[in-house]
């Protein structure tokens, strides 16, 4: 198997859309779709959430 006539693959986009744009992830694809579909493949990091909406609960554990 030889390599001279092998040609790397396009780097595929990478996206970082913000909580409003990912609030509905089927849209967010749908309106990347044309720029992914160029590639083939694209990567999609979601926004960071904070998922403790109150820093005012304690939360404890209880031991088997």
């Amino acid at each position: 198997m030889t390599f001279e006539n092998y040609c790397s693959p396009p780097e595929a986009p990478v996206f970082y859309p913000t909580c409003d744009e990912f609030a509905d992830p089927l849209e967010y694809i749908e309106k990347i779709r044309p720029i992914a579909s160029r590639s083939g493949l694209c990567k999609i990091i979601p926004p960071k959430v904070n998922l403790f909406l109150s820093d005012d609960i304690n939360y404890f554990f209880v031991k088997k």
